[in-house]
């Protein structure tokens, strides 16, 4: 059945997904445990235990248990048996039911007791799959062989009754166009049904219904009460039991008072069970119905859908068939268990409960049309060309998921089959090895009667074409005789698609029931009739027939010789060929179909260049084919006047029909490559709207998502295969926006379980998630479906941009741990990334840097290698591993963070400035601010000298002054928007030695962030002048870069060589000051911020801001509490601070008191009552 909807309600489960706020900054870390070893003892409790849960019923949990004690103890035949006999209580196991009752059987155990209840379960094994006679024979030799004490053995006799009692079901099939599936693992699934207050309600049988004899046996059931009758329908195992379940009915009066029970006549109650009733009254002058489930012998399994009519609303009740009830046919009816169907006259649809998709305990409620469709057979043969190499055919659904018949053929053998009309298929070929050749989807010819293909299928042949343009022009003949079997019912179940093979008698016998109606013309052929040319390609007219149609004057020029089917078959497969190429020739949602090859192929033309070579051949396909029967109609125009009956004019006229026939199927064969050329573009279009595709780094996330995530797979799917049928998509948006959402939360929360999102610089990433977090909250209310793609999209880059910043802190440890310590040393610090390795003098230039300043970033980088040592010589134990990871992760964010402060970035690349050199760079063109996420690329060389205006605050700082989150110091008492170019030589915790540097230049404070002062050399106006002095400061320092800083410095204190302030207006004489000593340096704190000149502090000039401070938290924050800062992240951008025990969260800073006011504004409305406005410097 072809689902619409899924939808979850009350305690069942559905395939919906429901959006969940994670708080990924909390994770727990996986624990793994080790299985001991089992001991007889330990053995024999667990199977005890076993074995009280399966005779329990609780069949669920009996799997799993005895599921692990196959594995443990795979050598017992009793485990494998009840093994065996637990998978058969569910159509979900079948396949491992059938292997551990055959190992059972092989160990030995139809030598032990267990002999006939093995017997019993490969009975119901069979059974399930609809083969009864086997069935039969297992369920006869069980019963034989039982014990009075077999718990079993009633269920045996009345599955024998049921397997040999087949002859008056129906063998006409139908098919149910779903409109919704509900899954329930609760005994109120019957609360689920909808259905007007006027045929009833589903209750509860209330406690004084029930006699001794149900409260005896715990049995409960559902009540069907008609309140404008006054009357309920309800199962009860009545006074005794001793006739099983049957079905009564009730008076209710107005004060809800019930009247004396009384038990439905025949043949609603019978000798078997008989529950589940639900009445239909009739309008007037109509009769009632009352549907209802039995076990009687007639019902093909378990419980079966029974109809019964006459009057049930009256005083007296009545029935009109006396005899027997009516038993519904399949497939409403199954091997499985069916209850409480409904449906009326007028309401356009029906209500099924079965258990026949869902494992053991669980249930689907159907909501289905009523007006059922007729599965109609035809019986097909394909045959393998000659010559052809062998393989195997594969028929399976039509988005190649469930295989529902394959056959191994050789060349020129035949596979007979009865298939439903009207069904689009997958059939495929594949080589003895395994490879697939080919496959495509086909739709199966509808004639509304039994009937049967008047000529073979030719499967693989070069001439032929497709299935699909053989099915087009094949005849079809009436064939009454052709009905379905169990086997094609059994498939339907197993693959939703009806099946069933065909023996090559049985279809004999078919075909030569109805042989003097098929009439085969084998007209092709009269191309090597002409006496002139001993032998004639397929793909020419023959001479005589081409002089023939200029006598006709059917042909006015031999330049204008009509094309042959051949011909036109040749170019479709030429065109198919690039298709298969390409990858979109399978159906998008389609078995074949891979949508890890859509998404890579992405934006690239191939797709536009087939389409538009799939429309032209589809145009002028149909533009011969119409030419084709004009020159017929010609040619019977000329035939009939002149009388003429000669067996040339007949072959003539015999060949052009042929040819229509033929184009009539390459017409089709045209059509269809053009719409699955069309429905890949409609996909990737469909696709691109709803996430950030056009990103390649994206589309490699969404392949590995893929292949972790199923849900988000089979939306994709799902999605792909309506579009694929020309549906519309929209249902599978969100399941697949929200898995999508999920999985990247999923790895968003694995990453912080190592505190990723907690470290300084991630507070825009933790900001993104919240936002998106919102995004998906607030899709939910939205109805235009544009407006949902739009927003979803958004969330899904958001997420994204969250797991890749958080990635790239995990990734880049993890690699950096697979390096040696003297390749990671080699690479760390500022470097020339691109420069040639054998110009590099020495592998440790950055190290030289540092040691050189006595850098404190040495000693993080001498930790952070001991962490790497760790993670690279590896341990045991998972928890410990993943402590180390942490730590790395930790301090590596740490020493990046201090790389930007001391240069600007972690590398810059010598060749950009050869580029950048080369052009005319006007200063206004350069941006003020780049952010180090920039990536390096010729498009944008500044990118490599710009610096990062990061502050990076230490730790102890943001605990003793959490409102300022930026300390910029001015350092000009005048301000200007001009902007200059200088060589920023180092940025130093200590107060720097530049006694020895050879420059003429004296060496200026920049800035000063937090403990980190910056220091330039030269200003120039010109880009070039400063890559020149840059050549020459290189020499003694080899780590100097360009930046750009605000032309503002009119009075700025100037360093020395000898490392002292001096004013610029003032400056000092050149003279030699002896170099300091190492004890002196060693002697300064490593937390005692660079000494500065009073005059510079007094020329200081601080910049007011403004933001709110909303809200802060203690401990782990409630699902309440995630919800409201995820709406408030909808209309303010957040910001956190994780101090000493607590989270504080602002919003961004305002330059004006204006926009912060409009912002506290906003928090207030959202209920933050706290938030207030702060000022910060």
């Amino acid at each position: 059945m072809q689902t619409d909807q899924h939808r979850a309600v009350f305690g069942h489960t559905a395939t919906n997904g429901i959006f969940t706020c994670v708080l990924f900054w909390i994770g727990i870390a996986p624990v793994l445990a080790q299985a001991p070893e089992w001991s007889e003892r330990d053995l024999a409790k667990s199977v005890h235990r076993a074995e009280q849960t399966f005779n329990a019923g609780e069949m669920s949990r009996a799997y799993g248990l005895f599921a692990h004690l196959v594995s443990v103890a795979n050598d017992r035949a009793f485990l494998h048996y009840r093994f065996g006999a637990t998978c058969t209580y569910t159509s979900q196991r079948l396949n491992e039911a059938k292997e551990h009752l055959e190992i059972a059987r092989e160990l030995g155990v139809l030598e032990s007791e267990h002999e006939a209840g093995w017997h019993y379960y490969k009975g119901r094994l069979h059974h399930i799959q609809y083969e009864f006679s086997e069935a039969a024979v297992h369920f006869r030799t069980a019963i034989d062989l039982a014990g009075k004490n077999d718990h079993w053995l009633n269920d045996a006799k009345l599955r024998f009754g049921q397997c040999t009692n087949q002859i008056g079901f129906t063998k006409d099939a139908f098919v149910l166009e779903e409109k919704e599936t509900l899954i329930s693992h609760s005994e109120d699934f019957f609360r689920l049904y909808e259905f007007p207050i006027s045929m009833g309600r589903l209750l509860v049988v209330p406690q004084q219904l029930l006699s001794k004899e149900d409260k005896k046996r715990e049995f409960e059931s559902q009540l069907h009460w008609l309140p404008g009758h006054r009357y309920a329908y309800y199962a009860s195992y009545g006074k005794e039991g001793d006739t099983g379940l049957d079905i009564y009915r009730v008076a209710v009066n107005g004060s809800g008072e019930y009247g004396e029970p009384l038990k439905m006549p025949s043949p609603i109650n019978g000798d078997f069970d008989d529950c589940s009733p639900i009445c239909i009254p009739g309008n007037t002058n109509e009769i009632d119905r009352i549907f209802f489930s039995s076990s009687r012998p007639e019902s093909i399994g378990g419980f079966d859908i029974f109809e019964s009519q006459g009057d049930f609303t009256s005083d007296l009740v009545t029935t009109t068939h006396e005899e027997m009830a009516i038993q519904l046919p399949f497939e409403i009816n199954s091997t499985a268990d069916e209850h409480l169907y409904w449906d009326a006259k007028g309401i356009e649809q029906a209500w099924l409960t079965t258990n026949r998709n869902q494992d053991f305990e669980g249930r689907e409620v159907w909501r289905f049309n009523r007006n059922w469709e007729r599965a109609w057979p035809i019986a097909l043969t394909f045959t393998l060309d000659k010559g052809a190499l062998p393989g195997t055919l594969v028929i399976s659904s039509s988005d190649g998921q469930t295989p529902v018949l394959q056959s191994i053929l050789q060349s020129g053998e035949s596979f007979s089959t009865i298939l439903k009309q009207q069904s689009k298929l997958t059939i495929a070929w594949e080589g003895e090895s395994g490879e697939l050749s080919w496959s495509e989807v086909v739709e199966i010819p509808s004639h509304n009667q039994s009937v049967i293909a008047s000529d073979p299928i030719i499967v693989s042949s070069p001439t032929k074409g497709t299935i699909s343009a053989q099915l087009a022009s094949i005849a079809l003949v009436n064939q009454p005789e052709l009905s379905w079997t169990y086997a094609a019912m059994n498939a339907k179940v197993c693959s939703g698609e009806f099946g069933e093979p065909l023996s090559d008698n049985e279809f004999a016998n078919l075909y030569g029931n109805r042989l003097e109606e098929i009439s085969i013309e084998k007209v092709l052929q009269a191309a090597n009739q002409s006496s002139d040319d001993a032998t004639v390609e397929q793909n020419t007219i023959p001479q005589w027939m081409l002089n023939a149609m200029l006598e006709a004057e059917i042909l006015q020029d031999f330049n204008l010789i009509p094309q042959t089917i051949t011909q036109a078959r040749k170019e479709a497969l030429a065109i198919q060929g690039q298709m298969e190429k390409t990858q979109c020739w399978d159906a998008p949602g389609s078995e074949m179909w891979k949508v890890k090859a859509a998404i890579e192929r992405y934006g690239e033309p191939a797709l536009a260049v087939l389409s538009d070579q799939t429309r032209s051949l589809r145009n002028q396909t149909a533009k011969h084919r119409d030419d084709w029967a004009q020159w017929t109609q010609k040619l019977e125009d000329y035939v009939q006047p002149v009388g003429s009956q000669s067996e040339d004019w007949m072959i003539m006229l015999a060949y052009f029909e042929a040819q229509v026939k033929s184009y009539n199927g390459a017409v089709v064969h045209a059509e269809d490559m053009y719409r699955r050329i069309d429905s890949h573009l409609q996909f990737e279009r469909w696709l691109s709207e709803t996430m950030p595709l056009e990103i390649p780094e994206f589309r490699d996330d969404l392949i590995r998502v893929l292949n972790s995530a199923p849900e988000v797979y089979q939306a994709m799917n799902q999605a792909a295969t309506a579009l694929g049928q020309q549906a519309d998509p929209s249902r599978f948006l969100h399941p697949m926006q929200s898995g999508l959402w999920n999985a990247f939360t999923d790895s968003i929360s694995e990453l912080q379980t190592m505190d990723i999102y907690s470290l300084p610089g991630m507070e825009d990433s933790q900001a993104w998630f919240l936002r998106s977090g919102g995004i998906m909250e607030e899709i939910e209310s939205i109805p235009d479906i544009n407006e949902r793609k739009s927003k979803g999209q958004q969330a899904i880059g958001l997420a994204w941009e969250t797991y890749q910043a958080g990635a790239e802190q995990y990734e880049r440890v993890i690699a950096e741990s697979q390096m040696s310590p003297g390749a990671w040393w080699q690479s760390f610090g500022p470097r020339e990334s691109n420069a040639d390795e054998s110009m590099q003098s020495n592998d440790y230039d950055g190290y030289e840097m540092f040691v050189k300043h006595d850098d404190p970033i040495l000693e993080q980088a001498h930790l952070y290698q001991k962490e790497l040592d760790n993670i690279r010589t590896g341990t045991k134990n998972q928890e410990a591993h993943r402590a180390h990871v942490k730590r790395a992760i930790a301090m590596r964010s740490t020493i990046a963070n201090e790389m930007i402060a001391l240069f600007g970035g972690e590398s810059t690349r010598r060749d950009n400035r050869v580029k950048v050199a080369t052009k005319k760079v006007s200063e206004s063109n350069v941006p003020e601010e780049i952010n180090h996420r920039t990536p390096v690329s010729e498009s944008n060389p500044l990118a490599t000298i710009s610096s990062v205006e990061t502050t990076v605050l230490a730790a102890e700082e943001e605990e003793e002054n959490p409102a300022a989150e930026t300390l910029p110091i001015a350092l000009s008492t005048k301000q200007t928007t001009e902007r200059i170019y200088t060589v920023q030589v180092g940025a130093f915790i200590n107060q720097p030695d530049f006694k020895q540097e050879q420059t003429t230049d004296e060496a200026f404070v920049i800035e000063v962030s937090g403990k980190l002062t910056k220091y330039g050399i030269g200003r120039h106006a010109d880009l070039t002048l400063a890559l020149d002095h840059l050549d020459q400061i290189k020499k003694w320092s080899p780590d100097a870069f360009v930046r750009q800083i605000p032309n503002t410095v009119e009075t700025t204190k100037k360093v020395s060589k000898n490392g002292n302030a001096s004013d610029d207006s003032n400056p000092p004489a050149k003279e030699n000051v002896k170099k300091a000593e190492p004890a002196a340096r060693k002697k300064s704190s490593a937390k005692t911020p660079a000494k500065r000149d009073k005059t510079a502090s007094s020329n200081v000039e601080s910049t007011k801001n403004f933001r709110v401070r909303i809200v802060e938290y203690s401990g782990t924050l409630q699902p309440a509490e995630v919800a409201s800062l995820l709406r408030l992240g909808n209309a303010v951008r957040l910001k956190t601070a994780k101090l000493t025990g607590k989270t504080v969260y602002f919003t961004e800073n305002f330059t004006s008191i204006e926009g912060a006011q409009d912002a506290l504004a906003v928090v207030l409305s959202q209920g933050f009552k706290q938030a207030e406005i702060e000022v910060t410097y």
